[in-house]
């Protein structure tokens, strides 16, 4: 597992004090501007399946990212966290990304880049 350096003060980490956190603000927001890009952008508002230019698909709004830090360096602001020990191994990170999908908010989120960043899996 690669630790990447704290995303607050830029310094080195270790797993051992480190936490990996997501906003809940950030999650609302991105649910509602992805709302609001699904109604611009299908605006016919017909049934069945529905098309996007491939161009359009650049200003797709960004999903809530998950930071990773110190965790005396993440701002206590009401955040889903977790310790970075309960990460550490694939088999974990397996674990616990089968429980994250059962949140209804976890498609909001930008998971697939912490496992992108923990694991160097390119996708």
């Amino acid at each position: 597992m690669n630790t990447p350096d704290c995303e607050f003060c830029d310094k080195p980490t270790k797993i051992a004090e480190s936490v990996l956190s997501v906003r809940y603000a950030d999650m609302t927001a991105y649910a509602e501007n992805i709302r609001a890009w699904r109604e611009e952008h299908y605006s016919d508002k017909k049934e069945g399946l529905q098309v996007v230019v491939m161009s359009e698909l650049g200003d797709l709004p960004d999903k809530a990212h998950w930071r990773w830090g110190h965790k005396f360096c993440i701002p206590d602001d009401g955040d889903y966290w977790m310790d970075a020990e309960r990460l550490d191994t694939a088999g974990k990170m397996l674990s616990f990304t089968a429980h994250l999908m059962e949140k209804n908010w976890f498609l909001d989120t930008d998971w697939d880049q912490v496992i992108r960043r923990f694991y160097n899996y390119a996708g």
